[in-house]
C-alpha cells in the first residue's frame, strides 16, 4: 500500500507541473486580463490530463512488466 501512495503522489506532481506549464504558456501567448478569470479552469484541465496520462503510463508499464516473458 505504501508504494501505491507514492505512485499517486507522483501522478499528482506530474499533473501539477503540466498545469503550471500550460497556464504559463497560455499567458505568454495571449496576455489577456480576462484570461486570469479562467486560469483556475485551465489549470484544472491540464492537471487532470497530466494526472490521467501519468496514471495510464504507469499502469501500462506495470502490465507490460507483469506480462513479459
Amino acid at each position: 500500500m505504501r508504494g501505491m501512495a507514492r505512485d499517486n503522489q507522483s501522478d499528482r506532481t506530474t499533473g501539477a507541473i503540466l498545469g503550471v506549464i500550460y497556464v504559463a504558456v497560455l499567458f505568454v501567448q495571449c496576455p489577456n486580463p480576462q484570461a486570469l478569470f479562467w486560469a483556475p479552469l485551465y489549470f484544472l484541465q491540464a492537471f487532470l490530463v497530466g494526472y490521467a496520462a501519468s496514471w495510464c503510463a504507469r499502469f501500462t508499464w506495470k502490465c507490460a512488466r507483469r506480462n513479459s516473458p
